[in-house]
């Protein structure tokens, strides 16, 4: 039998050539994955992201490399293995047979990984990692397995290999240990202020940098179509509300000032293109339908947000550009195809760029949704303006709030859990939800309570556009009181327990209605709540005929002036209204009608029964939305008398009947004790503190803690101490009550209050280490209730004051007044603390510094006082509505509106006890 000469048959002079081709696309292509590996292995040991153009350009080679490698290594294989079927070197062939398997699969992992064809690309993430750690470690086996099948046959040398291999970690190893990032910036820019808003580099970004959505939408197509309908898409000259109200404020500031810098106060929220270009100060009529002018808040403004700066507010952050991958804004659709192709294979970068971990936190919703009016402004004084993140932080929503009225099962870490809800798609960034069993992301509609800015944009206007606001707030028509009777049963109130009242011809009632919030994280209303236009409407029908109304509408979409509104009225310094949204002249508030989370708000309403009357009776209570008033809603439409037509939506609605008979009220009947808590609550907050009692002790008498808990509130507020020890030491012997938080919360104050200074310390300390069953559970964190911490500050510097060595006691509450302004860097309290701990020192240097802190950050209250004065003079129904306690008339028999005079004359009742 012939022998077979497998050495010059295995690499045959024609294959040889090919052979040395695949060696020398292998052998860059090893070293490519030296550097990629490398820069990859850094990272993960350092934590730090040293990607850069250069990595991305090297990773497109990768993808070319493996690309080209393909063909000729398959030609190759194909035809060594034909020639080598025969030969007996079983364990070269073996060797063979399994580097060709193994370079197989890091061919057919690296094709997966490209995510070139969205339809069989790996989605899931831990498809993905296993793919990614195949196509990573296989290659170690294969070289293994190449030197086996070479170590099996012929001799080879492997020292210009080593040559190679040597040279490409040095030089890897040089790339990672000089490598470094740009120095970023994050000191208040003048290019920027008065917003707190900076850039890593310092300098403007050119506009496309920012409005370049066309570029996400390629692959993000279900988050640009949800955004098209969203307040983040309408928040520039795109919106006719906020351009009338910057360009006013605009031509206020170069009247007064001669320029407008202070507007990009607003700019930096509602206008990122243009603000962060520098075309925003010098904006021409013509230019404010320009492209960049309707942009709105871009893809890319949220998402190459790179660091929270404070959490002041007022555009607290910084853009950071992210690092171009290849051929990134090329024209040439091959290019544009590789570029996205690249993107795919390669997401890592791109996330990094574009979604980071503070994306995910409410701290990152506070840049642009907390708002203090800068002096800048206003040529006045630091003044807070809207601010739904510390009404969000100090809630039992959030878990943070020690003192809260309620507490939700699990804590909201974030607004993106409500505002951001996941929805299903089949975005590329879709995520496997194994409850739902769909792809799903984040909804880009981000629900709000606009309802204006669809209708006024041609969006459609459906239930999912208010979906948000309907029974995010609850209304009870709770009780009936009689006005005006001789007997003494005039303190009684009648409940409505089944959805009926007994009236008696000719009597006039108060009628007890409860605005409870539900959903909300937040106060009720926020964002503009000067301008928003929330209003109790409550009909009294006598056989479906309606004969009083309050809260009614005319023909031209005007409010009557005496409802009750869930708004705040603020003034200038003269005394009028704020009613053009013209920040520049905000001064002071002489009302605020907003509700917090978890609270509720009391609306009494003054009801006479006719004489005459057929019946059946009944009253509708409609708790109504409408985004913009009438005023506002004329002037930024230019158009004087124009029917105020904008939706209005019903958020809640309630109804209760009325039995006309001469007999006495019923007793009161008996409810859900959290009714009884509701109505102590609102009576409580409105300051009514008698009549609060009183529900209380129903409370408590239904064998509720949270009664003994809230009376505890209201003793404290009257300063009846002993009652309040009564009620706690009451309280402290249930076990159940599931916020015993409170109860070491208000042993603490009760310590302090009678001097007991390292008890309260004890109690309150029980607090910051949490250790309570419930709040585990609940992810609930008391450390951030700066109100809290105060307390405990305070109560640190009173043991300072007692103690023989008190720097220790100073010196703590010196951190933990710190530790507030970590949280809350604009709280006057802590600055007032830290002044009078500098003064205990003798730092009159410190002292000083801190009182200015202070006086800055504290209210103004003598000079918003003669504000409120001339504002009460001049507008009789916001005269009304900043009582303390307010009646509200029903209007009959007449056709609405109402003259002034009408008004003026109207029963203004004492309220009933």
């Amino acid at each position: 039998m012939q022998k077979v000469n497998k050495y010059s048959r295995a690499v045959g002079p024609k294959l040889y050539p090919l052979l040395i081709l695949v060696m020398i696309i292998t052998a860059v292509l090893l070293v490519n994955s030296l550097y990629l590996s490398g820069v990859t292995f850094y990272q993960w040991l350092t934590d730090t992201n040293i990607q850069d153009g250069f990595y991305l350009w090297m990773f497109l080679l990768h993808l070319i490399i493996g690309l080209i490698l393909v063909a000729p290594f398959v030609v190759y294989a194909v035809i060594h293995a034909i020639n080598t079927r025969g030969y007996q070197n079983n364990t070269a062939k073996r060797a063979g047979y399994l580097l060709l398997f193994s370079a197989l699969i890091v061919l057919i992992t690296g094709l997966l990984l490209t995510r070139y064809n969205t339809d069989i690309e790996a989605l899931n993430s831990q498809y993905r990692s296993l793919l990614y750690w195949l196509h990573v470690l296989i290659p170690i086996l294969g070289i293994w397995l190449f030197v086996l099948h070479r170590l099996s046959g012929r001799s080879i040398n492997f020292k210009i290999g080593k040559w190679l291999f040597g040279i490409s970690l040095c030089a890897v190893a040089s790339y990672l240990l000089f490598n470094s990032d740009l120095p970023e910036t994050t000191q208040q820019n003048e290019l920027f202020a008065p917003s707190l808003s900076t850039t890593k580099s310092g300098d403007l970004i050119p506009s496309n940098q920012l409005n370049n959505n066309e570029f996400c939408i390629t692959c993000h197509e279900d988050s640009h179509q949800q955004w098209i309908s969203s307040a983040h898409h309408f928040s520039s000259f795109n919106n006719q509300a906020y351009a009338f109200s910057v360009n006013n404020t605009k031509a206020a500031l170069k009247s007064r000032d001669g320029h407008a810098n202070a507007a990009r106060f607003c700019a930096s929220c509602h206008d990122p293109v243009l603000f962060f270009s520098g075309q925003f100060d010098d904006l021409s009529p013509a230019e404010q339908t320009g492209k960049d002018a309707m942009a709105g808040i871009t893809c890319s403004s949220c998402h190459l947000v790179e660091k929270i700066n404070s959490h002041q507010g007022n555009g607290a952050y910084q853009l950071a550009l992210p690092i171009d991958y290849p051929l990134t804004g090329s024209t040439y659709e091959p290019f544009k195809w590789i570029n996205q192709f690249l993107i795919k294979s390669k997401p890592d970068q791109h996330k990094t760029s574009y979604l980071k971990p503070l994306h995910s936190d409410a701290e990152f919703c506070s840049v642009c949704h907390k708002v203090s009016l800068p002096e800048s402004l206003n040529n006045y004084r630091w003044l807070r303006g809207q601010n739904h993140y510390d009404s969000f932080l100090l809630s039992g929503v959030s878990g943070h709030k020690v003192t809260s009225f309620y507490y939700p099962d699990k804590a909201k870490d974030a607004c993106q859990d409500c505002h951001m809800k996941p929805v299903k798609s089949d975005d590329i960034s879709a995520k496997f939800n194994p409850s739902s069993l769909n792809r799903e992301i984040n909804d880009h509609s981000f629900d709000v309570a606009n309802t204006a800015m669809r209708f006024l944009n041609d969006q459609p206007f459906d239930e999912q556009s208010s979906a948000l606001l309907k029974s995010s707030l609850e209304i009870d028509l709770f009780g009936l009181k009689e006005q005006n009777i001789e007997n003494s049963n005039n303190n009684e109130i009648q409940i409505n327990a089944n959805n009926q009242f007994t009236v008696k011809p000719g009597q006039t009632y108060q009628l007890e209605t409860i605005l409870k919030t539900k959903t909300l994280g937040h106060m009720f209303t926020q964002g503009t709540a000067d301008s928003n236009q929330i209003w109790l409407e409550l009909s009294l029908y006598d056989n479906e005929q309606l004969i009083a109304i309050n809260g009614g509408l005319n023909q031209a979409g005007e409010l009557n002036p005496f409802s009750h509104l869930v708004n705040a009225y603020v003034i200038d310094r003269d005394g009028n209204q704020i009613s053009m949204r013209n920040p520049e002249d905000i001064f002071a508030t002489l009302y605020n009608n907003q509700i917090p989370p978890g609270a509720a708000s009391i609306i009494h309403y003054q009801l006479t029964i006719p004489t005459e009357i057929k019946g059946p009776l009944k009253i509708e209570a409609k708790l109504l939305y409408r985004k913009f008033n009438t005023p506002y809603y004329r002037a930024f439409m230019s158009q004087t008398g124009l029917k105020n037509d904008l939706p209005v939506v019903v958020i809640d609605h309630s109804t209760v009947n009325l039995s006309i008979t001469d007999k006495p009220l019923t007793k009161p009947s008996e409810i859900h004790w959290q009714r009884w808590n509701d109505y102590g609550i609102a009576l409580f907050r409105s300051g009514e503190y008698k009549q609060a009692m009183k529900a209380f002790n129903h409370v408590i008498n239904m064998g509720q803690t949270q009664g003994l808990i809230n009376a505890i509130r209201v003793h404290l507020k009257e300063g009846q101490i002993t009652l309040a020890q009564q009620n706690l030491t009451q309280a402290q012997k249930d076990a159940t009550f599931p916020y015993p938080w409170q109860i070491d919360y208000y042993e603490g104050r009760l310590h302090f209050i009678n001097g007991r200074i390292t008890q309260a310390i004890n109690a309150y300390h029980l607090i910051l280490n949490n250790n309570y069953p419930r709040t585990k559970q609940a992810n609930f964190d008391f450390s951030k209730d700066y109100e809290f911490l105060t307390e405990l500050a305070q109560i640190y510097l009173q043991k300072a004051l007692q103690d023989e060595t008190p720097e220790t006691w100073l010196q703590k509450s010196q951190d933990m007044f710190e530790q507030i302004l970590a949280i809350n860097s604009e709280w006057s309290a802590a600055y007032y603390g830290l002044f009078r701990i500098a003064k205990m020192r003798g730092d009159d240097k410190e002292a000083e510094l801190m009182d200015q802190k202070y006086q800055y950050y504290k209210l103004d209250d003598q000079n918003m006082d003669q504000a409120i004065q001339l504002a009460r003079k001049k507008n009789p129904a916001a005269d009304k509505a900043a009582n303390r306690v307010v009646i509200y008339p029903f209007q009959y028999n007449k056709s609405y509106p109402l003259t002034l005079e009408d008004y003026q004359t109207s029963s203004n009742i004492d309220v009933l006890e």
